[in-house]
């Protein structure tokens, strides 16, 4: 009997902070083959699917090659990536929108500790937290600048990520990690680890994350970052592309993602 050799689908991936490893290590190797690259550089012809997790990328995709939405991939519309990758201009948005109740209080009159973050970034390099009025002045470059704000720091030792696909007003795939910090105070991203492996757990409120994404004319992958206060919401980002912690559930996500699009 002559075996049935099926060929791999190729995928494209941005080449982001060295996840290429451990995306290989959760992808199903038998069905995809996938690449780490940075979109600008490659023939996106060569690939089947495409996966932009850099926000470079989601723009060049936008700026040379928005005929493949839907067809390869799928990206939130310009507008919507600049506002959301902006963490002043979503508070904004959020707050505009009747959503202020979940975003914690951005001001210049904050008591300690509270958090310095800049306007963009990601994974929380450039945010602070400021507990003394010694910290305020090394920082005081920074507090000054346009570029950063401050904002309320919310307590509790166990922080949300909520990864969600969103196509045609719709979410169609989302799994919630929590993850459990030791320190009192922290930041979720490259400067503080959890103290133990995510822990996948129900969303708090996926309806609500769905009307959110409908307000922005949402698109594609994405994650929201929040904690629980006496069971309240309090939303500190939406990033408005693959987040990290979606590897963890990277099979589910490839078969929703590949079902939409018909690969």
């Amino acid at each position: 009997m002559t075996p049935h050799f099926f060929s791999r689908q190729k995928i494209l991936f941005s080449d982001n902070y060295g996840w290429g490893e451990h995306i290989r290590s959760r992808i199903n190797a038998l069905r995809y083959a996938p690449s780490f690259e940075n979109f600008q550089q490659v023939d996106l012809d060569g690939f089947e699917i495409l996966i932009p997790m850099a926000i470079n990328d989601i723009a060049f995709m936008h700026d040379k090659h928005l005929e493949l939405q839907g067809k390869k991939c799928f990206i939130p519309p310009l507008q919507t990536l600049n506002l959301c990758n902006d963490k002043m201009q979503f508070n904004r948005f959020m707050v505009e929108h009747g959503y202020g109740r979940m975003i914690p209080t951005v001001s210049n009159q904050l008591s300690f500790p509270y958090i310095l973050k800049k306007r963009i970034d990601e994974n929380g390099i450039q945010s602070r937290i400021i507990e003394s009025t010694k910290d305020e002045q090394f920082f005081k470059e920074f507090i000054s600048s346009d570029e950063y704000f401050r904002q309320a720091y919310v307590a509790g030792q166990d922080e949300f990520t909520t990864h969600i696909l969103m196509v045609d007003g719709r979410i169609v795939f989302h799994k919630t990690l929590v993850f459990s910090f030791e320190q009192a105070l922290f930041i979720k991203g490259v400067g503080y680890r959890p103290s133990k492996k995510p822990n996948p757990c129900a969303c708090a409120d996926i309806d609500l994350f769905a009307e959110i994404l409908n307000a922005l004319n949402y698109e594609g992958l994405c994650c929201f970052n929040y904690k629980l206060v006496a069971g309240k919401m309090q939303i500190f980002e939406l990033n408005p592309r693959y987040g990290c912690s979606l590897t963890y559930f990277l099979p589910a996500m490839m078969k929703v993602y590949c079902e939409i699009l018909g690969t």
